[in-house]
Formats: structure tokens, C-alpha cells, sequence
């Protein structure tokens, strides 16, 4: 289980990095795209579940792209909801303790 559900921990730790360095950094920032990466996770994860024309539609289309004629599985995962909090809570901490120490090397600079 944790094997399978990385990608997503990644994804979310990825895309709130990414969008928060992209779009505007700082804590907040972070805590905003984290969420906000962690909720598009979990939304897709619940749309998995079950038939969904506009997601089997969707999984068609990206087996043609890949080439594919088998559709992509999909199939909801609470490993993979657990890991987008997870990915949403490493985002923030990262931030926070990047944050913190910048903030003690420039109170350290100030010093000397």
C-alpha cells in the first residue's frame, strides 16, 4: 500500500511546492497550495469510485494518448487519500521549518 500510494504523497508535495514557488512563496502560500493539491487528490480519488461517465470518458482519452487500448484503471484508494494529507502536511512543514531557520540565519547575521 505505501508502495502504490507515493505517487500520490509526491504529487501533492510536488504541486504545492511548485505552485506556491510559481505563484507566490512563503507559509501561507504553501499551506494554500497544499491544500488546495490535496483536495484536487482526494476529489479524483471519490470520482474514482464507482461509474463515472465523465471519468470513464476521461480515462478512455488518456489510454488513446498513451497509445492504449485498454482503458486506464482507476478505483478509489484510502491509502491514496491518506497520502495526499500526507503530502499536504510534509508541504507545510517543510515551509514552516525552512521559514524558521531562515528567519534564526538572518536574526544570526544581524548579530555578527
Amino acid at each position: 500500500m505505501v508502495g502504490g500510494s507515493l505517487p500520490t504523497f509526491a504529487h501533492v508535495l510536488g504541486m504545492a511546492f511548485l505552485s506556491s514557488g510559481l505563484l507566490g512563496g512563503g507559509r501561507r502560500a504553501a499551506l494554500r497550495w497544499g491544500a488546495a493539491w490535496a483536495l484536487i487528490d482526494c476529489a479524483w480519488e471519490f470520482l474514482s469510485s464507482g461509474s463515472n461517465p465523465w471519468r470513464d470518458g476521461l480515462m478512455r482519452a488518456g489510454a488513446r494518448l498513451l497509445g492504449s487500448s485498454t482503458p486506464l484503471n482507476s478505483a478509489a484508494d484510502g491509502g491514496d487519500i491518506a497520502a495526499a494529507c500526507l503530502g499536504f502536511g510534509a508541504a507545510v512543514a517543510i515551509a514552516w521549518g525552512v521559514h524558521a531557520g531562515a528567519v534564526r540565519a538572518n536574526q544570526r547575521s544581524k548579530e555578527v
